[in-house]
């Protein structure tokens, strides 16, 4: 085509070759270029997008991790403010249980009365005492000094709990009466003075007091209020409170730790980002502010005014956010980037289990990216520049070479190219074997033997390719058979990675079950260790600080802290004992012995336990059962936990009932052990769980029921390594069967 467009335009044989050899030099050399900076800057593009991508995801991982470890210190700090709470809680309802025992301590408070009729205890400033007020609602009877006298018996757990943890304000205990003990003292007529606290002060009127109460709280456990406006001048805070009933079951008042929004901003929100516009905030489960620092109120504006503690967030000028704070509450996935303060930003969020609070991160997207972005403009215009100046003179290089050689080759070239392409022509209309003449000894010459022999070899080819094509013919045979081979051998190989990534899942899904149960184990032994250690602790503190002023009391001290001592004892025994047993590291002392001689022994042993709780005891032992081989002080510790436990949940005048006798259906073979009570039974969905280690119906962890909440883990340990099962059968107020078997004897083989 180009040979003709130059022929239109006359030109003689050495233009038509130098044009020739410029554009099929030039035009393809400039087309390459063009192409190459295209591909060069397309795949710098790629990359930064691809590191962007990546590098922006791994931001986001490593602030979800960041998130995660926030969210796992808060739920630490606050089960510490929770734990001390619930000690107090119960070192407060022993006071109002045991009142003869903690008489009112000689000159525990001296109060006074203001012309506002309200009372309180002056102390002198920074002193590390508690003081007492009271309302000017309320008559200050004798019973009412009586009883914030008893509330001195706290002063030590509440100041220990106050400086052992920096996040807490203040501990206090608030009588119903709108009386309270409080540390830090507070100077009551400064608060009064600043107008937040009245003088007619009700404490049904507040957060804190009525978030514990009865119809608030029924299961008395420890809450944590929405955030309020302290009526003192802390400004916004939340608090952990918990109720104190006497032993009546008359609610006696509320105990509680004060944490400061200003606190928890400055602690718990005060996350270092690189982000310079990211910040953190938290939410409850109602989806209300509980805190938002500085950095983010104008992201969160309700009619263009930042919302309060305690406000819901389901009316934000930005609806996008209120509907993902909303997803966040309800534990669900949120859209992670949204259109907030005009920019797109990445919504981070984990639930605090302690409150069920979320915990969130906004983060702006421009900030992670935008270095990235910086950086690969820069990159791609140094790229683009150095490789157009490398191309440029590359091209005049190919330029230069062209016409010089366009020059020489058009005297050496036209008679020989002619008689080649007459040649050509001859050949392509169907002369094969044609030959042109070979003069010279220069390259077109050896070009024209060269075409002598190419046309020469023509037929031979044309031969030749007919015999090839019957070989490709065989050749594709193979190949298929080989290809069919090569397909049912990846098909195994995948069958096989298949079995091999189903058994790997498997065995990950056991190693996470096992980590969990640690988890678990954990927490529990930290929990049941911590409490008596607690009381053990204050009640120390309070002998050392001389709070017991008669020798009575120091002696009542010291009987509780040998009681709290022998629990700890009986749970690291109980732990031992089961960790043995788990490991199988326990020795069992294995004797053949008659069913009844074994099951009636036992029984005598635990009787006695059982009268004495006031329970009726009915044994229905078959004589001559066959013979059992048994541990038989191993069995007698399984009686004696499964006895316990059939007490601590059976009403005096109820009753026990041992039966034994043959099993049958799935536990043929065996002897069939029934240990029944008359109690109120156990919940349907509690069953599954009850031999799981300090696994207890009552979540509160607190009824004072004894023992370690092993017992019947121990128990179907036991019953295990003599080759039996355990189980239970309960309905709600018709009591609890626990069942065990134990396999008989087997005989000795002829």
């Amino acid at each position: 085509m180009i040979w003709r467009k130059l022929k239109s335009f006359h030109l003689n044989f050495y233009q038509k070759i130098l044009f020739l050899f410029i554009a099929l030099a030039v035009i393809p050399q400039v087309l390459m270029s063009w192409f190459a900076l295209t591909q060069v800057k397309h795949s710098i593009q790629q990359t930064v997008h691809n590191s962007s991508e990546k590098i922006l995801n791994d931001v986001l991982k490593l602030q979800q991790d960041n998130l995660l470890n926030q969210t796992r210190l808060m739920d630490k700090e606050m089960a510490e403010i929770q734990a001390s709470v619930r000690s107090i809680q119960q070192q407060a309802e022993n006071i109002f249980r045991y009142r003869a025992s903690f008489r009112p301590i000689p000159g525990a408070f001296k109060i006074q009365k203001e012309k506002a009729g309200y009372y309180w205890e002056p102390v002198p400033p920074h002193a590390r005492r508690s003081n007492v007020g009271i309302s000017s609602i309320v008559p200050l009877t004798a019973q009412l000094k009586a009883g914030l006298a008893l509330t001195k018996h706290l002063e030590a757990l509440l100041i220990n709990a106050v400086e052992q943890n920096p996040n807490l304000v203040t501990m206090y205990i608030v009588l119903r009466e709108s009386a309270w003990r409080i540390y830090p003292a507070l100077n009551i007529p400064e608060e009064i003075a600043s107008g937040q606290m009245r003088p007619d002060f009700k404490v049904q009127d507040y957060s804190f007091y009525y978030s514990a109460d009865p119809g608030n709280n029924p299961e008395r456990k420890v809450v944590w209020t929405r955030p309020y406006l302290d009526i003192t001048r802390r400004g916004w805070m939340t608090s952990a409170v918990a109720p104190v009933y006497l032993p009546d079951g008359t609610f006696r008042g509320v105990v509680g730790a004060d944490y400061t929004i200003e606190q928890m901003i400055k602690g718990a929100l005060n996350i270092g980002f690189k982000e310079p516009g990211a910040y953190a905030f938290l939410v409850d489960d109602t989806g209300r502010l509980v805190a938002l620092p500085a950095k983010g109120k104008a992201d969160f504006t309700i009619k263009g005014i930042t919302p309060l503690p305690g406000t819901s967030l389901d009316s934000l000028d930005n609806p996008d956010l209120s509907k993902a704070i909303r997803t966040i509450t309800q534990n669900h996935r949120a859209q992670p980037l949204l259109k907030v303060g005009g920019e797109e930003k990445y919504l981070l969020s984990a639930p605090l289990k302690a409150t069920n609070w979320h915990l969130a991160f906004l983060i702006p997207a421009r900030e992670i990216t935008n270095p990235i972005t910086t950086t690969a403009v820069s990159q791609i215009k140094q790229a683009v520049m150095f490789i157009t100046g490398r191309l440029l003179a590359w091209d005049g290089f190919l330029v230069w070479l062209t016409l010089s050689a366009a020059f020489v080759l058009a005297h050496s070239v036209d008679i020989p190219i002619y008689r080649l392409t007459a040649g050509a022509r001859a050949i392509s209309q169907g002369e094969i074997g044609i030959q042109i003449p070979e003069t010279g000894h220069d390259e077109l010459a050896t070009l024209a033997r060269t075409f002598n022999s190419m046309s020469r070899k023509i037929a031979e080819l044309l031969a030749d390719l007919e015999a090839k094509a019957r070989e490709q013919a065989d050749l594709n045979e193979k190949l298929v058979e080989i290809n069919w081979y090569l397909e049912r051998r990846v098909k195994e190989r995948t069958a096989e990675l298949a079995e091999t990534n189903t058994y790997l899942e498997a065995a990950n899904k056991r190693l996470q079950s096992m980590e969990d149960s640690r988890r678990q184990l954990l927490a529990n032994i930290s929990h049941d260790l911590k409490t008596p250690i607690t009381l053990i602790q204050g009640y120390v503190e309070a002998l050392r600080d001389g709070i017991a002023a008669e020798p009575g009391d120091a002696e009542k001290y010291l009987d509780i802290i040998h009681s709290k001592t022998l629990d700890l004892n009986r749970l690291i025994n109980d732990l031992l004992v089961l960790s043995r047993l788990e490991s199988s590291q326990l020795p069992m002392d294995f004797v053949p012995i008659p069913a009844t001689e074994a099951i009636t022994s036992a029984a005598k042993k635990v009787a006695p336990d059982i009268i004495r709780a006031g329970l009726e005891f009915v044994l229905e032992v078959p004589v001559n059962l066959p013979e059992i081989r048994i541990d038989p002080d191993r069995l007698d510790r399984v009686f004696a936990n499964l006895v316990v436990n059939a007490i601590n949940h059976t009403p005096a005048g109820g009753a026990i009932t041992l039966r034994t006798g043959l099993g049958q259906d799935h536990s043929a073979g065996h002897i069939l052990v029934e240990l029944k009570d008359t109690g109120a039974g156990i919940p349907p969905e509690h069953l599954p769980h009850i031999f799981t280690r300090f696994y207890r119906v009552d979540k509160s962890r607190r009824k004072p029921l004894g023992g370690s909440g092993l017992g019947l883990t121990i128990a179907r340990e036991i019953i295990t390594a003599h080759g039996g099962t355990v189980w239970a059968e309960s309905s709600p107020g018709q009591g609890s069967s626990f069942f065990f078997t134990l396999p008989l004897k087997k005989p000795a083989s002829a």
